[in-house]
């Protein structure tokens, strides 16, 4: 105590005597024991120092204090003013005023409380009237309350006098609520419908409604049973619906709970989810329920979608590690972290010899292009992806071509820290690449001299007498040579192009007949090969030509268009003309002598028969003179001479024999000067109709003297109709191959005595009528046979043949007559020339000729 007695000697307090401070000093635990320091000071501890716990202690309580003061004087005055001047007791706001002055002095009690030092005491008085002021400041409600008693007193009673007035407001008013709180279960994203006890829907909302009638439902859910509808559910579905009707029941029952669950809701065009929610309505709806269906469509096909990005990364996974590519993933410093077991079937190295390697330390090698190695290094430093393709080794040092795909990876944050390669051995396609450029490059010398041969071939073309065009599918012109532009009055053969036979300058008739032509060579039914035409220009001129056209194909063998040729043979044509006309002359002068032997013989049996005739006349000159004197009546001597005069029996036997022989001479004569003249006359080269039979007779009368010294000619004609082709044309050809067999069969019989035989028959097979003329001569070889036609070819000795009888004979059959024609002959055997020939109508009678043997 001798220290807590010194330390009173050093701080008196003021105004009190040395009595006072010893009692203070040594019982007085609030002034801590007479340790205090005059005013201010006296909150110091012993040693001098301020008492800072205390100090903070009285500052914090005397704050909270003031701050409770405050608010309940705030909540007093703010009830006060609210009431209307009516209900305002004065009384309660004079109380208000004494509670909040009781504070104020409070507060200056403590700030006296300084110039007594008690100020622990003071300390427990401010915490007790703290907490007495918060116990009162805590809970104001009913303060409130009884506050406000007279106000809710005169609201009621003005409220139930104005119910009556008020009853169409507040109905209105309702409506109004109705219609914000259906607004708001309107305007809300889930299908919501509110249930009763018994499960009927009370409230829905609009999406509800729509969702109801676009699944066929109806709107009209008022009242519906929602259990019975979820029960009656079928489909896919059923087994959700019946579990959210015992989920329904279950929580209308108990009054609590939730269940909530997911399901699927598709139509025929949508996939659609749901989850549905069901939970009770805590206020205002007792025993309510409310269930709600929210469209999650979008939240599942995201998760579908998120598992499906899954999936897929595993069977990317699955792929990096099977692919037969090379797979290579390294560190931002491009140093191997994985590769795939494609890079150990490439490589040979395994993961364990290049983890942590750069791989163009282990792979790149003397042929690798070290300006591909710049441009990698260049784009893995500015953290980019590139494609390339370098030559690297394997670890067994064999060379390959890599075709390299080089992508940088990221983190989360956007940094790259990892580079992926994928690698393709392309050492097969750089080896097809090389064989391509040679490839290309002897293309290339090829195209050179196709484009040169075809500069050759468009001049040759163009050199061509022949005019020569070439047309597509529709027949329309492509291009054409320079006789043809000419020919049609073209400047170039270029503007041709586009063009069709009816713009050309021939008539519309001759443009008809083409187009057919063309139709028939493109879809294949023929091939057009030198058929001679009549061309009619629009100038008015007529030339014949040989047409030829033959389908055009694509590489696929496809009849893309046609190519065709006119070549104008008017001129030849009047020459081969005047070369048959001639070919005939020669062949009447040949036969000149025969003929005339022919015509002799029957002319001396006429002239002897005359001069035997001539004698008789005389007679009957004697007999009419005897007859006439016997008129005149001479007598008996008279019928004496007429007597003497009359010729006997074989006299007038032997004038009608000696008549006879002379109609038949003549009958001979003009049946050799009918057919001299038939075969003589130039003819038509018009195609008529005519007696294919005649003409054989004609033919075998013409040349009877010719063959007879060494060939015995048979016919064989049956009966045939009328065929079509020039008769002229072909009387010369049957008259130049019953030539042609006499000479083989002169030939063949070496100066003997045994005639040979010429057999011409004729046969009629529907259609077609068929000349076979067949000799016994020397026959001919194979050779021989196949250039039989070939114009001035022939195997006889010099001045015995112009080997032109056979082909004017060709042509007659084959261009005349539309006839076919072919040898069968083989040497020492005979030849046989079979003619085919087309019938131009069939008669009902026709003409029978016997089988005549001359």
């Amino acid at each position: 105590m001798s220290g807590r007695r010194e330390a009173v000697s050093a701080f008196p307090v003021v105004g009190c005597d040395l009595q006072e401070q010893s009692f203070l000093s040594e019982y007085d635990f609030f002034t801590n024991y007479g340790n205090y320091m005059p005013r201010i000071h006296c909150l110091q501890t012993a040693e001098g120092r301020p008492d800072w716990a205390w100090i903070v202690t009285l500052i914090v309580l005397n704050i909270t204090v003031l701050v409770g003061y405050a608010k309940i004087m705030r909540t007093w005055r703010a009830c006060y003013l609210a009431e209307e001047e009516r209900d305002r007791d004065p009384k309660l706001m004079d109380l208000a005023w004494i509670f909040f002055f009781c504070g104020i002095s409070g507060y200056g009690i403590s700030t006296v409380i300084f110039f007594w030092p008690a100020y622990r005491l003071l300390a427990l008085f401010l915490l007790l009237l703290a907490i007495v002021t918060w116990r009162f400041a805590y809970d104001l409600k009913p303060f409130e309350e009884s506050f406000s008693a007279k106000r809710v007193g005169r609201q009621t009673r003005e409220s139930l006098e104005e119910e009556i007035a008020e009853s169409v407001a507040r109905e209105s008013e309702s409506r109004e609520a109705y219609r914000v709180s259906q607004a708001i279960l309107d305007s809300l994203p889930s299908h919501v419908c509110i249930l009763n006890t018994r499960g009927e829907v009370i409230l829905t909302n609009a999406r509800w409604n729509r969702f109801a009638v676009n699944n066929g439902g109806d709107e009209a859910y008022l009242l519906a049973n929602y259990l019975d509808i979820c029960r009656s559910a079928t489909g896919e579905c059923r087994s959700n619906a019946l579990a959210l009707a015992e989920a329904i029941e279950r929580i209308i029952s108990e009054g609590s709970g939730s269940y909530t669950a997911e399901y699927a809701c598709h139509s025929e065009h949508q996939q659609r989810w749901f989850e549905v929610c069901v939970m009770p309505v805590e206020k205002h709806l007792e025993g309510a329920t409310i269930v709600t269906h929210t469209d999650i469509t979008s939240r599942v096909l995201a998760e579908k979608e998120a598992q499906a990005q899954r999936e897929e990364a595993e069977r990317l996974a699955l792929v990096a590690k099977y692919t037969d590519n090379a797979v290579v993933i390294t560190d931002h410093e491009v140093r191997i972290e994985w590769v795939n077991d494609g890079f150990t079937r490439l490589t040979g190295f395994t993961l364990d010899e290049v983890r942590g390697k750069v791989p163009g330390e282990v792979l790149q090698g003397v042929n690798t292009d070290q300006s591909t190695v710049e441009f990698m290094a260049e784009r893995i430093s500015r953290k980019q992806g590139f494609d390339v393709e370098i030559v690297n080794y394997s670890k067994a040092g064999k060379e390959y071509w890599l075709a390299m795909e080089v992508r940088p990876i990221e983190d989360a944050n956007g940094k790259v820290n990892k580079f992926i390669a994928i690698e393709s051995d392309i050492t097969d396609r750089k080896r097809r690449e090389q064989e391509l450029a040679d490839l290309n490059r002897e293309l290339s010398e090829q195209n050179e001299v196709i484009c040169t041969e075809r500069r050759l071939l468009t001049t040759i073309i163009d050199s061509l007498p022949q005019a020569i065009f070439w047309k597509d599918q529709s027949s329309t012109y492509v291009g054409c040579n320079s006789v043809f532009a000419e020919l049609v009055g073209m400047r170039s053969p270029a503007d041709i192009a586009g063009r069709t036979d009816f713009d050309l300058a021939w008539s519309q008739d001759d443009a008809l007949q083409y187009a057919a032509n063309d139709r028939e060579v493109i879809a294949g039914e023929q091939v057009m090969v030198n058929v001679e035409q009549t061309q009619s220009l629009s100038c008015g001129t007529q030339k014949t030509i040989w047409t030829s056209k033959t389908p055009l194909f694509d590489e696929h063998g496809a009849i893309v268009g046609l190519v065709g040729a006119f070549a104008d043979i008017t001129n030849q044509k009047q020459i081969e003309r005047r070369l048959a006309q001639a070919e005939k002359l020669e062949s009447i002068g040949r036969l000149a002598s025969g003929v005339a032997h022919e015509i002799n013989t029957p002319m001396q049996f006429i002239g002897c028969n005359v001069s035997y005739l001539s004698r008789i006349v005389e007679q009957w000159t004697g007999l009419q003179t005897a007859v006439s004197a016997l008129l005149n009546g001479e007598g008996s001597g008279g019928l004496e001479r007429l007597r003497e005069t009359l010729p006997s029996e074989d006299i007038l036997r032997s004038s009608e024999e000696a008549l006879a022989d002379c109609r038949l001479g003549v009958e001979r004569v003009s049946e050799i000067i009918g057919a001299m003249k038939e075969f003589a006359h130039p003819g038509s080269d018009d195609s008529m109709p005519f007696d294919i039979n005649r003409s054989i007779q004609n033919a075998a009368t013409l040349t009877k003297n010719a063959t007879k010294q060494h060939a015995v000619v048979e016919l064989d004609l049956a009966e045939c109709g009328l065929v079509q082709g020039s008769a002229s044309s072909m009387s010369q050809a049957l008259v130049n191959l019953i030539v042609n067999a006499a000479d083989a069969i002169e030939e063949a019989s070496d100066g003997g005595i045994v005639p040979g035989h010429i057999t011409i028959s004729t046969r009629q097979f529907e259609d077609r009528v068929v000349v076979r003329v067949v000799d016994t001569g020397c026959g001919m070889s194979s050779e021989v046979a196949a250039r039989a036609f070939d114009p001035f070819f022939t195997t006889k000795g010099v001045g015995k043949g112009s080997g032109q009888g056979l082909a004017i004979a060709y042509n007659a059959v084959v261009e005349k007559c539309g006839g076919e024609i072919k040898v069968d002959s083989n040497p020492g055997e005979g030849t046989t020339f079979t003619i085919s020939l087309p019938v131009a109508y069939h008669e009902d009678s026709l003409m029978k000729v016997s089988s005549v043997t001359s």
